[in-house]
This record gives structure tokens, sequence and C-alpha cells, in this order.
């Protein structure tokens, strides 16, 4: 089981090598070397930063550690060679989603970019997207460069997924109780080896800023609220997530749990723990067409190691001492939900993160007499874009506002040129002008200012308006599209439409 105290001595017995790492800068040459409390590690030099891949930061959770909380990693001697990612997590092969790589569930490692320049750095720490059942940290789309050209020292680890990180298995064995945190806790788990060693690579523990979209975005919402994680990271950068992350109640997550278990033909758990990760995998995939709700596998409240939901913790002013920037873009739901699907098919269960089927078939009927000149198609694409993305970030903003914490929302209206969403901003269009990579100029005016969010905190994009942060009272959003402004209260007259629903 992870315990703080080891990962708290290991950062201590860090301070002396991470104060000469910083003094010295990382060593010359196209072989960089830096001292861990777990071992040296040797990196690559690559377009002038230092780059180290494929470092563990907890134990294999293999063998009896399956469905088990991260624990330390065991130490090394030798230098370890950091030249290449370490495995991703297993997961379902989807043709659409390329994520490359051998699985393993030895998988928790975790990568670092770093300037040449000496620090301290600001650490922007990314975590992926994918639903929390798809992705891994060495997906192009995550690299790191452009920010570390940026003068940021950038971390991504990867952490499990699917029923290895988000199946509660706690009614079937109470020895597994809280296993749908898993997850969470590698992530946790990498942001305590940040503490302990990021100095070595020059980078600031002080000022570390979480970044990620999706599941990336609800994941560090759930980090927020989980008290273990609390000063891990100063800022939060919640992009197309939002408050409403986790199962409040066990059932749900028991009942998908146990439909795995059937799927995979066992009856207890010592069975599925000696199961091929690939049967499992299988299983996950039975259990999830199966549900009749989109993410069946998902964090549950224990109590514990999560006392409340996200929204909740924000309500109460536990995420006060954060400074978040929240966000969406328009149309998230047309990436599942194109125009042509939706202008033919109903809303059914399974697309649905947190509304019962019935109360989001009578929210139509109110849709449809609110804005009568949408088309049909539209009109659905904009209520299932609310119900999973738009507001669950927007009362997250709400509550982080209200409780007195720096708050700042933003809604990316770029369209797609071509292709299947022209004219749309769906779900994902942002991920370049965040990380980096995007042709036009306002893919690196916006990615800069990414960059001083971490660096600064306080977003602000180069030749754009003035970024106020957001209050219940004027409710000013900035609007990312090919003339930036700041905008009072968008959709105002649909945020109403939801009213004592989310």
């Amino acid at each position: 089981m992870i315990e703080r105290r080891d990962f708290i001595l290991g950062g201590l017995s860090a301070a002396a090598c991470a104060a000469r790492g910083q003094a010295a800068g990382i060593g010359g040459g196209d072989r960089p070397r830096v001292v861990t409390p777990s071992g040296p590690v040797i990196g690559r030099r690559a377009d002038g930063l230092a780059v180290f891949k494929g470092i563990p930061f907890a134990r294999p959770p293999v063998g009896p550690l399956r469905f088990r909380p991260p624990e330390p990693p065991v130490p090394w001697r030798s230098p370890l060679d950091a030249a290449a990612f370490g495995p991703i997590p297993w997961q379902p092969r989807i043709p659409m989603v390329d994520v490359p790589g051998t699985m393993a569930e030895d998988c928790l490692t975790l990568n670092v970019w770093a300037p040449v320049a000496k620090g301290p750095h600001p650490v922007v720490f990314s975590i992926y997207g994918g639903g929390n059942f798809l992705g891994a940290a060495s997906q192009p789309g995550y690299d790191g460069a452009a920010f570390a050209k940026a003068g940021l020292l950038f971390v991504s680890c990867n952490y499990r997924l699917g029923a290895f990180g988000f199946a509660e298995f706690g009614t079937i064995d109470p020895a597994f109780a809280g296993s749908s945190l898993n997850g969470l806790l590698d992530i946790e788990a990498a942001l305590r080896w940040v503490q302990g060693n990021i100095d070595a690579f020059g980078g600031d523990p002080e000022r570390v800023t979480l970044l990620g979209l999706s599941a990336g975005a609800k994941n560090q919402a759930t980090l927020a609220a989980m008290p273990s994680a609390r000063g891990l990271f100063r800022r939060v950068t919640i992009l197309s997530g939002g408050g409403e992350t986790v199962d409040r109640t066990a059932a749900p997550g028991a009942a998908a749990a146990r439909v795995l278990m059937d799927a995979a033909g066992v009856r207890d758990m010592a069975a599925l723990v000696t199961l091929p990760a690939e049967q499992i995998v299988a299983a996950q995939g039975k259990a999830m067409a199966a549900a009749e709700r989109g993410f069946p596998f998902r964090p549950v409240v224990d109590g514990r190691l999560l006392p409340m939901a996200p929204i909740d913790a924000a309500r109460a002013g536990r995420m006060a001492g954060l400074e978040m920037v929240v966000g969406t873009t328009r149309d998230e739901a047309a990436l599942a939900y194109p125009p042509a699907l939706a202008a033919t098919r109903a809303f059914v269960a399974s697309q649905l993160a947190h509304l019962p089927l019935e109360r989001m078939q009578a929210l139509e009927a109110r849709y449809a007499a609110t804005f009568p000149a949408l088309p049909l198609a539209e009109r659905r694409i904009r209520q299932l874009t609310a119900e999973e993305y738009w507001i669950p970030a927007l009362r997250l903003a709400e509550a982080h506002a209200a409780s007195g914490g720096r708050t700042w929302m933003v809604r990316f209206d770029v369209p797609a040129a071509a292709g299947p969403f022209a004219g749309m901003a769906p779900h994902g269009s942002d991920s370049a002008f965040v990380y980096g990579g995007g042709a036009d100029p306002l893919a690196a005016r916006t990615h800069a200012m990414w960059a001083d969010w971490a660096r600064t905190g306080r977003p602000a994009l180069d030749g754009g308006p003035a970024w106020p942060r957001y209050d219940l009272r004027t409710r000013e959003t900035l609007i990312l599209d090919a003339a930036p402004h700041i905008e009072r209260d968008p959709r105002g007259d649909e945020r109403t439409l939801w009213d004592g629903l989310l």
C-alpha cells in the first residue's frame, strides 16, 4: 500500500543531490545524467533540451499488487537508460485512436523535458485524456518539447486505466476497497516523485501546474478534492472536464465490477488477480458495452481517500487555495455525436455521463421551446455538450469563484476548416493550441498563454483582450476564436435551462 511517509522521506533524501543538480545544471553532452533517490538516470539531448523517458515512479503493480494502490519504486544502482518511453497501460485497441507502444501492467513511469538553462523552472505536469480507459503519456500529442522550449519543465506520467485503475471491487472483497481510485493514486504518486526529485532536473516543486484535457481534466478535479494530494500542485487547468467526475456511492461501480467479473468468468478477486491482463481488457469491453451509462468505471467517493465529490469539495471551499482555469470547446459532443447522427438518432443512455435518460429527454423539449430556430442536430449537440462538459465545468468555476478561489473561464470556438467537423469546434480540437504544434498564429499565441499561466498564475493572451477573473455577477469568459474576445455570460439563456439539474 502507498505510504505517504515513504515519498516524503524520499523527497528529503533527495535534498542534497537536488541542490547540486540545480546549482550545476543538468549534466552536459548528449547523455545528460541526473541522480534521483531511486537511482541515477541517463537521458538524451534532443533539440537543445534534456529529455528523460520511462523513469519508474512506483513499483510495478503486478501479481499481488494488481488492483492495489501504488507502492514506492525499488531503487536501482546502475544508471537507468531513460531514452525511451516505458510500456503503455493495458487498454483496448481502437483503430481511430493511435496509442503507440507495447502494453504492460508494469507501466508506471514518467517523462521529463527540461530546458538546458539552469533553473528553477516552473513545472507543467500533464495528465492525458482518453476516458480513463484509453491513452498514454507517450502519445505524440503530449510531447513536452514546446513547453520546455518556453522555459518550463514538463512532466508526463502513465497511470492505470479501465478496470486496472478505476473499477471498484470493494463490495466484492473489502480488501480491495477504494480500488476505483488507484488510477488517481498513480498520478498522485508521480506528483510526489516531482516534489522529491524535480529540483535535480532544474524544476521548482513549489510551482507545479496541472494540465490536461478530457479525462485529464476530470482527474485534476478529483485530485483537487483528495486531501492526500493537497500541496502537490498550485494550479489546475481543467479543459473539457468539471466537478461531476465521480460516483457518490459504490452501487454503480459495484454493478459494473460484477458485470466485468461475470464476463471474465471468475467469481472472486483471487481468480481475477491471476487472470491474464488481455482477458481482463476483453471482459472490460463487454462490461462497457452492457453498461446503461457512459464511463461505467469511475472513481467512487469512499469517505476516506475521496471524502466528497469534486464539485462538493469546491462548494465547501476545500479547493480555495488553488488557482484554476476551467474551459470547454464550443461543440464538445460533436466528436461522438456528429450532425448526421444527431439529426436522426435521439439520445440513448450510454451517451450520458451524468443525467438519467428520462431527465435528458424531458430537457430536450425545453431546448426545442427555447431555441425553436436551431436545427434539431445542433440543439442535440449543444444539449449533450452541456450535459457532460459545459455545465459541469461551469458549476466548478462557479463554486471555486464563490469560495474565494482565483478562477478564470475560457471557451474554445476555433472551427475546423475541413473534414467531418468543418465549422465546428469538437472535443479535443483545442489540443494543439494547448500543447503546441498548431500551425496558425493563434495556436502559437494560445500555447504561449498556457505557458505564461504556468509561469505567472495570470493567464493572458498576447495581443488579446484583458482576461478578468470569473465571478457570478458578470460571468466574463474568454472566447478563443479568430478574434479572441470577452463575453459576459455566454449562452446564458441555455445556462438557465440546467438550473437544478447539474
